[in-house]
């Protein structure tokens, strides 16, 4: 959008004038060749033999070859009004004409108007622009009127979303360096105490750094992942999957821990297949398992069960007493008095099914605490 000062306002306003012009004149040109048309074919049809009848004029009138028009041409160029016929057929649409050179000069008068009309608003609207330009330099009140008011306000607007959302994002990010400052304090602490105390005794534990070294890797996962989850960078690729290859490569992540904690994990799988993201949703189930072993005693056992119907059922059960506060159990940094965490898991594996469109719940039942996992049996797009 930009202002035509006078120079090209006049020779645009000349093309105009041409083009409307020579508009008039090819419609009058062509109503001038239609009617010599249709005269002369009507006097050669007279002036031949009329046994023909008038379905043949008609029909020979739309032809690409008409005879009448033909024999009417030959007529009027043997005869006096050789020179006189256009005459005739000129008086004859000389109304027409006049309609026609009308519409020309409105239709030119009209498009003038607008664009003297735009050049004048145009004008107005920049020299307001101008003004609140000077008085922002100046520090003086600015004067926005409609309709210019509606578009900075939208502009205002949509500018102060983009603040908006630009805060919030700054500030999830301070709050995940935060996070991931403070849960890696305490193992970085241990390390660098057990090589304090390897210089005075001469000894390392290699088994305390290790474990103290695995603290931190998962920490480091869970909270890479939480802020990617959060942030929206992950995206679930919910597919059809076997649930029995969910649970191998699940129970070959916690063999380990299971050995240790000497613990026994028993499935039940009464399902073959489901739609869910496969990575995503063993995360889900490993970090519940996690959270029951850590609070179960050796000897006992955890319970998995994956059923079908209407939607994926998946329910885990352990024997360790139930957990006290249920309500802060998925909260991010919950952790229980008597077992040694930083609080994620639980908080990873609500979000894990939230983003399957499911839902994940937990209770206490007799001599122990069950998690339900109810996700929706569909391909989500």
């Amino acid at each position: 959008m930009c202002m035509i000062n006078k120079k090209y306002l006049i020779i645009m306003n000349i093309g105009v004038l041409i083009i409307c012009a020579a508009f008039t004149y090819f419609m009058i040109f062509i109503q001038h060749k239609d009617y010599e048309y249709m005269f002369l074919s009507q006097v050669g049809y007279l002036y031949t033999d009329k046994s023909s009848g008038v379905e043949d004029y008609f029909n020979q009138n739309f032809a690409e070859d008409n005879d009448y028009y033909q024999h009417g041409k030959e007529i009027i160029i043997q005869s006096s009004y050789q020179k006189n016929y256009q005459y005739f057929i000129n008086e004859h649409l000389k109304d027409s004409d006049r309609n026609r050179v009308f519409i020309g000069i409105s239709i030119y008068l009209f498009i003038t108007s607008l664009m003297i009309l735009y050049n004048y608003h145009f004008k107005k609207y920049q020299k307001l622009i101008n003004d609140n330009i000077y008085n922002t330099e100046n520090q003086l009140p600015i004067t926005i009127t409609y309709p210019l008011n509606i578009s900075f306000q939208k502009h205002q607007q949509y500018i102060q979303y983009q603040i908006d959302k630009i805060t919030k994002e700054k500030e999830f990010m301070y709050q995940f360096i935060m996070d991931v400052t403070h849960q890696l304090k305490t193992p970085l602490s241990s390390l660098q105490l057990m090589i304090e105390n390897q210089k005075y005794e001469k000894q390392l534990d290699a088994s305390k750094l290790e474990n103290q070294i695995q603290k931190m890797n998962t920490i480091m996962t869970q909270l890479l992942n939480q802020g990617k989850l959060q942030a929206g960078k992950i995206e679930m690729h919910i597919e059809k999957n076997c649930f029995e290859e969910l649970i191998d490569d699940m129970m070959s992540d916690l063999d380990e821990l299971l050995y240790s904690y000497q613990i026994e994990l028993e499935v039940e799988c009464l399902a073959d297949i489901g739609y869910y993201d496969s990575y995503w949703l063993k995360e889900a189930i490993e970090n519940i398992i996690k959270n029951c072993i850590e609070h179960s005693k050796p000897q006992q056992s955890i319970e998995l069960k994956v059923k079908k119907d209407s939607q994926i059922n998946i329910s885990i059960r352990d024997y360790a007493g139930g957990i006290a506060d249920l309500n802060h159990l998925f909260e991010r940094y919950y952790t229980t008095d008597y077992v040694k965490g930083v609080g994620l898991g639980l908080y990873l594996s609500h979000l894990i099914i939230s983003k399957h469109f499911g839902e994940l719940k937990v209770e206490n039942i007799e001599s122990g605490t069950l998690f339900i996992i109810n996700i929706p049996d569909q391909l989500i797009m």
